[in-house]
C-alpha cells in the first residue's frame, strides 16, 4: 500500500491468488486511518485485486464498518478482479451505499477517480 499525501489516494496492490483475512482488513484501514488522521476531506482508494484473490468475512466485515463511517468522502475504484471478486465487491457497494466502482483496469480506475476530483 502507498499513500500520496497531495492528491490522497491509496493505491492498494494484492497479491494473485492471495487470501485476505480480518487482520489484512484491519491493516489496510488502519493504515488509512493513519494516513487521513482528522483530515475530513475526500480521500480514494485504487484497488488493484491483482487478478483475482479471496476474502474472507471478517476482511469484508472490517472494510464495511470502515468505510460505512466515511460514506460522504471516500471513493474507491476497483480493477483487475475475477468473476466472484466482482460480485463480492458489487454487492458490498449495495450494502454499504459506498461511492465505487469496479473497471476491467488501471487507467479506467484512475479516471473515474479523476471524474471525483482526484489527481492520480
Amino acid at each position: 500500500m502507498a499513500w500520496d499525501d497531495a492528491t490522497r489516494v491509496c493505491v492498494a496492490r494484492v497479491t494473485p491468488g492471495a487470501t485476505l483475512g480480518g487482520d489484512d482488513g484491519l491493516a489496510l484501514v488502519g493504515a488509512i486511518e493513519r494516513w487521513i488522521g482528522e483530515n475530513p476531506a475526500a480521500f480514494g482508494v485504487l484497488a488493484d485485486g491483482g487478478g483475482g484473490h479471496q476474502t474472507d468475512r471478517d476482511y469484508r466485515a472490517a472494510l464495511s464498518r470502515y468505510f460505512r463511517k466515511r460514506i460522504d468522502v471516500a471513493y474507491v475504484a476497483f480493477f483487475g478482479l475475477d468473476a466472484v471478486l466482482r460480485v463480492t465487491v458489487e454487492m458490498l457497494q449495495v450494502g454499504t451505499g459506498m461511492k465505487l466502482t469496479v473497471v476491467e483496469d488501471e487507467a479506467a480506475a484512475r479516471a473515474w477517480l479523476a471524474g471525483h476530483g482526484f489527481r492520480t
